[in-house]
């Protein structure tokens, strides 16, 4: 059954009007009421079940995503990743590694007593089956060092999107991941 719709509004306000279908599909939304437009955008995938690392030496996959295949069919494509988190407050050393498809993104070792970190990081469809990327990251205070990377992916399978953890105690639990978000922008 229909809804209501008596201003004929998307549900973001905007009057049917100012979006271009193609099919079922929406392919582009005006820029208010200039010339320009833009293709839709939004998170496609949000986890906000903190995990925290097991109690073991070795390295783990915290949260992780899947891009499904086909999601970079045109270049200029991107998605926006960003991880966040905290740090037991204690002194072991922790790190933290984002990666898509094969490109990788390292804080670093940090003892990050009691601190929140985030990482957080754009990837762009550049070509077929090529990716450029940038990253960052914060953890308490401490920039971590931004960095450029580029990946061969190919797009027709799917591209996985994880963070990895790694603690210097096999005793505890010193990583918390609280979040993954993950925003597609056509």
């Amino acid at each position: 059954m229909p809804f209501a719709n008596p201003d004929n509004l998307l549900h973001t306000g905007m009057p049917w009007g100012q979006v271009v279908e193609l099919g079922n599909q929406i392919n582009a939304i005006a820029a208010g009421i200039g010339s320009a437009s833009f293709a839709p955008t939004g998170n496609i995938s949000v986890n906000l079940t903190p995990i925290a690392n097991s109690a073991t030496a070795n390295s783990a996959v915290m949260m992780s995503y899947s891009l499904p295949a086909n999601s970079f069919n045109a270049t200029g494509q991107q998605v926006y990743i960003e991880a966040w988190g905290t740090f037991a407050a204690n002194a072991q050393n922790k790190q933290l590694w984002i990666t898509v498809g094969g490109m990788t993104f390292a804080s670093g070792s940090s003892t990050g007593n009691g601190s929140t970190w985030v990482m957080r990081g754009r990837v762009y469809r550049s070509g077929a089956s090529a990716q450029v990327a940038q990253f960052e990251g914060q953890i308490g205070a401490s920039a971590v060092a931004m960095a450029s990377s580029t990946d061969t992916s190919v797009e027709t399978s799917a591209i996985t999107i994880s963070l990895k953890a790694l603690s210097g105690s096999a005793s505890g639990t010193d990583i918390t991941q609280n979040g993954l978000k993950i925003q597609y922008f056509g």
